[in-house]
């Protein structure tokens, strides 16, 4: 009887988990835990970056706690964009269509 009760506590926790994860995407201001699950990087990583002052982020008034915008950690995570080899190529041939001009 154990076996059948296990795959429904899995279910049920997995569905717990993915509701989390969804009211997570609408919370504007993340603890640190929240960005962890939220980014993927360990907190102890999060914390080095905080130190380093290379991820926006508050604290509060004691300095104790941590804080982000979410809207800050999204721009973070995509400041720096690869270019695709179909954008490489449109902008090297604008560039090739500029100087046929001069």
């Amino acid at each position: 009887m154990k076996q059948q009760e296990q795959p429904t506590n899995n279910k049920f926790y997995d569905i717990l988990v993915e509701i989390r994860n969804l009211m997570l995407l609408k919370k504007e201001i993340l603890n640190i835990d929240e960005v962890a699950l939220y980014t993927g990087f360990e907190k102890s990583y999060l914390y080095k970056l905080t130190s380093r002052r290379a991820i926006p982020h508050y604290k509060t008034p004691g300095g104790k706690s941590v804080f982000f915008k979410r809207e800050e950690i999204n721009d973070w995570l995509t400041q720096i964009k690869i270019q695709t080899d179909d954008e490489i190529e449109n902008e090297a041939t604008l560039i090739n269509q500029r100087i046929k001009r001069k």
